[in-house]
Parts: structure tokens; C-alpha cells; sequence
């Protein structure tokens, strides 16, 4: 199976921005081992399914969630519910997809796409409250990405990193 590149992340941040900034989460589930749901409210319910280090797209066809959450599904319920989306964003051009969503308080949920991936839930300070990793994360330390920035492909580089699908030109 192929798995989504770098690249896919990047146009995939951009239509998660469009689609999702200003949605409110309403509820995230467990629904795999490592698959999980988010359900987002904005002009209609909007569902995103992420399976960790293989795939993540918004869906209308829905799988039926446990009737129990998963402890890390109460924990991203208790603290992101009805909190709204401000902003997604893909880090370093990596596979790395960032979400800050802001309620009573500010948060950040990071997909990491690749390897076995991870998923953290991080505090306003960037500090890890809670994660999904296959390696042991300690809680209340600071998140940051993998080292190594990389750069957006030369052949893409027309798109700019505030590409927003306007007023572009094809470049042959």
C-alpha cells in the first residue's frame, strides 16, 4: 500500500484549513488501534478519520464507534469539546499535522504520520497532557518536532508555503 507523502500532507493541511478552521469539535473516538474519529461541527457535521502513520481524510462514510470511549477519547472530550478550531497546519513539510484548537483554554493535537505514528494532545505551553505513541512520552514535558526541516519540493516551490490554490499559474 502506498502511504501519503510529505506532499500529500501539504495540500491535505490546506483543505483541512478550508474545511475545518472556525468548526467546532463535538466528539473523538477510538474506533480502531490505531484509528480514531473526530467529529467536527461547521454548516453540518464534518468527520475526520486519521489512522495513524498510514492515513488521514475528511469522510462521510462512517464506521460505528464503541460504546465506551477510550481513556485518550474521554481525555480530548473533556478538554477539546465545543472548543473551535483555529488553525491547521502541516510542520516542517513533514508528515506532521498540527491543529490548534482554542475553548476555555488553547490546545494543540499533532498527528505524526509516519512510522507506527503518534498522536499528542499538548497544552497551551506546548507540554504533552496526553499521547498515543508507541514509544513512552512522558507527561508535562515539551513537545517538539523530529529535527530536520525539510523544504517544499523545487518543482512545487511556485506554491509558496501560504499556497491558497489562487491566482496560480501552471509552471510547464
Amino acid at each position: 500500500m502506498q502511504l501519503m507523502t510529505n506532499l500529500d500532507y501539504f495540500f491535505l493541511a490546506k483543505e483541512l484549513s478550508e474545511q475545518l478552521v472556525g468548526s467546532r469539535l463535538n466528539k473523538a473516538y477510538q474506533i480502531g488501534d490505531k484509528e480514531f474519529r473526530f467529529k467536527f461541527h461547521k454548516e453540518g457535521e464534518k468527520n475526520l478519520v486519521v489512522q495513524l502513520g498510514c492515513r488521514m481524510h475528511l469522510t462521510k462514510y462512517l464506521q460505528t464507534p464503541p460504546e465506551n470511549p477510550s481513556n485518550l477519547a474521554r481525555i480530548i472530550r473533556s478538554k477539546l469539546s465545543n472548543a473551535r478550531v483555529a488553525s491547521v497546519n502541516q510542520v516542517n513539510f513533514d508528515r506532521i499535522i498540527e491543529f490548534e484548537i482554542q475553548g476555555a483554554e488553547k490546545y494543540y493535537l499533532v498527528f505524526e504520520m509516519f512510522g507506527k505514528g503518534a498522536l499528542y494532545l499538548l497544552n497551551e505551553q506546548r507540554l504533552v497532557e496526553n499521547a498515543f505513541s508507541p514509544v513512552k512520552v512522558e507527561r508535562n514535558t515539551h513537545y517538539s518536532p523530529p529535527t530536520g526541516s525539510k523544504a517544499v519540493p523545487k518543482q512545487y516551490a511556485f506554491l509558496g508555503n501560504d499556497f491558497d490554490g489562487e491566482g496560480v499559474e501552471a509552471v510547464c
